[in-house]
């Protein structure tokens, strides 16, 4: 079905769908999960952030994101990726709703750029509410597997484990990853990356320390198997004792 969903088009919200809990109090979006996709409209929150977090002041907020935003995501230079984007540009839409979708587009594109196959394809669109009016939404292919989270309690079997760190040793780098537990599933062999919030919204330290704990976790013993790991192994030396 998402095959078959354009950037930009008005549909109704996909039979089946049911809502999606979270950990998080604030939420960036309302999630809706059928059988193969996630329904993940912008929420009210969302746009409090955009409007009143410092994350877009100028000059620097008095945060510290993960990253600054670029240019062309600041709401003041939507006109920057209609231009990119034109089957979400042409959209007579309220700025605040273009914004959302234009900027979580640009995150998709970048994630796929890099990750490729690893990142669920999406899809930028108007959800038909209740109200009878369409509201900004991105449609994502579902994944079925298990999150870090729950490998930290339930751990994956022993064969699997060098695979894992394999691929989550990919990820290490990127000013573009969110390294929150739940943000990343294992499925058929491949770990994948579901979030499809840019990062200028998550805090540096925060961030950190969870990138910290899952490298740690999950990297950190298969180092020395690692080709190319950007982890390092732990150096004897700061052990010993004479």
């Amino acid at each position: 079905m998402l095959s078959e969903i354009r950037d930009g088009t008005q549909i109704p919200i996909p039979a089946g769908g049911r809502p999606v809990s979270t950990r998080q109090p604030h939420r960036y979006y309302d999630m809706l999960r059928t059988d193969k996709l996630f329904i993940k409209l912008a929420s009210g929150y969302f746009f409090e952030v955009v409007e009143q977090s410092p994350v877009f002041a100028v000059p620097g907020p008095s945060l510290n994101p993960i990253r600054r935003p670029d240019e062309e995501e600041y709401p003041a230079n939507l006109d920057r990726l209609r231009g990119r984007y034109p089957d979400l540009g042409r959209l007579p839409i309220p700025p605040p709703h273009l914004h959302f979708l234009l900027i979580h587009k640009l995150h998709h594109e970048r994630l796929t750029q890099r990750f490729r196959s690893r990142i669920p394809e999406a899809a930028f669109v108007l959800v038909e509410t209740q109200r009878a009016d369409s509201w900004p939404a991105i449609i994502q292919r579902a994944i079925d597997g298990k999150t870090l989270l729950e490998l930290i309690d339930q751990p994956a079997p022993s064969e699997e484990r060098l695979p894992i760190a394999e691929e989550l040793s990919q990820y290490n780098g990127s000013l573009h990853i969110d390294w929150a537990y739940e943000n990343f599933v294992w499925s058929g062999g491949m770990l994948f990356y579901v979030d499809s919030k840019p990062t200028l919204f998550r805090t540096e330290r925060k961030n950190e320390e969870n990138k910290r704990f899952l490298l740690k976790r999950f990297v950190r013993p298969y180092s020395r198997s690692l080709s190319g790991s950007k982890v390092a192994p732990k150096r004897w030396w700061k052990f010993w004792r004479p």
